[in-house]
C-alpha cells in the first residue's frame, strides 16, 4: 500500500511475489556494507539479481525506499537525501510485484503508471518486452552495478544489436 517502506539492514524481510518467486527490496552485495535496491530471484540459493535502479547505485545502512502516493517509489539515504525515484508519476495507489518478476505501481484507477520491466537492469525475464529504441547494459562486476562494456539494444530499424562500450564515455 502507499506509504509502505523497507529500510536497507541485512535481515529486512523484502516484498515478495505472491508464488514467493520473486522479492524486491534490498540486498547486501558481498564484501560490502551497502545495499542494492532490487529485485531477485527468491527460490534458488544464490539471489540472483535481475533488476536494480539505473547505474545501480548503492545505498549505505540505514536508507530507505517508500511507495508514496505523489511520487511513486522513493529512496533516501540515512540522511532524507533522495538517491533515486521511479519517476514523475502521481496518484499513486498502491504497488505489487508480480509472479514474472515486474514490479508495478497503479494509479487510482487501477491503471498501470510504472513498471520495472519498462527499466531494464542487465536482464530480460520471460514475458518482458523490450521496444524499439530500448536497451539493457551489462553490469561491471559481479559487485559493483554501474554501466559495464555491454549494450544490447533493439534499433529503430528493428534490428537487435549487442555492441561493447567505453566505459568512461559510455560510447
Amino acid at each position: 500500500p502507499v506509504g509502505a517502506s523497507l529500510t536497507a539492514t541485512p535481515n529486512i524481510r523484502p516484498w515478495l511475489s505472491s508464488s514467493g518467486e520473486f522479492a524486491f527490496g534490498f540486498q547486501q552485495v558481498q564484501g560490502n556494507d551497502n545495499f542494492l535496491l532490487s529485485i531477485w530471484y527468491v527460490k534458488i540459493p544464490e539471489k540472483t539479481i535481475i533488476w536494480y535502479p539505473e547505474e545501480g547505485r548503492m545505498v549505505p545502512r540505514g536508507s530507505k525506499v517508500e511507495l508514496l502516493r505523489e511520487s511513486g517509489l522513493v529512496l533516501t539515504d540515512p540522511q532524507g537525501t533522495q538517491v533515486w525515484r521511479s519517476g514523475s508519476i502521481s496518484g499513486v495507489a498502491s504497488g505489487f510485484m508480480n509472479d514474472t518478476g515486474n514490479f508495478m505501481i497503479f494509479g487510482n484507477n487501477l491503471s498501470k503508471i510504472w513498471s520495472s520491466f519498462d527499466y531494464p537492469a542487465d536482464t530480460l525475464l520471460p514475458t518482458q518486452v523490450i521496444l524499439r529504441g530500448g536497451m539493457i547494459i551489462s553490469k561491471r562486476s559481479k559487485t559493483n552495478f554501474s554501466g559495464g562494456r555491454f549494450l544490447f539494444q533493439l534499433l529503430e530499424d528493428g534490428n537487435l544489436v549487442l555492441n561493447t562500450r567505453d566505459i568512461p564515455t559510455g560510447n
